[in-house]
């Protein structure tokens, strides 16, 4: 592609790379998976699957090195990282999920952004951290069998005490 084609797609080379680091990051094309599972609980898995071998694709774990070694050296870098992960960014993936559940009645969630991030945390962050930082052998989150079912078990557990307590 030429660069005239390049700059009458982006206006500039910030707005590509921004826009490159958004659909990496965000992992947009995962927004409209089909969650395959009889229960909430398989469907919840089944996704947090399909995110955990997108998250720790070699490629997007150093893309995330870069990013977050820039952060502190470039103000613009900085600043994007900061409009990433506003609600304006677009929404994650398990944030879409869960609205979808929300939407058809099959789970009931009060805060779903909350919620996402939470279940994110549980489920994905300790592993990606780990893989960042290099602290555990490779793919040591695909060799604990059940722990994603554990988490999504906890988190459904949760969300049933909660709404419980209401």
């Amino acid at each position: 592609m030429s660069k005239k084609t390049l700059y009458h797609m982006f206006e500039s080379k910030q707005d590509m790379m921004e826009h490159l680091l958004r659909d990496r990051l965000l992992l947009s094309g995962l927004r409209d998976l089909e969650l395959c599972g009889e229960t909430v609980e398989d469907r919840l898995v089944y996704g947090l699957e399909a995110l955990a071998v997108a998250m720790m694709a070699e490629k997007r774990l150093s893309l995330i090195r870069v990013v977050i070694a820039e952060v502190s050296r470039n103000p613009e870098v900085s600043r994007f990282v900061r409009e990433f992960f506003s609600s304006a960014a677009g929404p994650f993936p398990l944030r879409v999920w869960l609205e979808r559940m929300v939407e058809e009645g099959s789970l009931h969630v009060e805060d779903v952004e909350q919620a996402s991030d939470m279940l994110f945390g549980g489920a994905l962050a300790t592993s990606m951290l780990c893989e960042l930082s290099h602290c555990r052998p490779r793919q040591y989150w695909d060799e604990t069998p059940g722990y994603l079912r554990r988490v999504v078990r906890m988190f459904l557990h949760g969300l049933e005490n909660e709404k419980g307590a209401v």
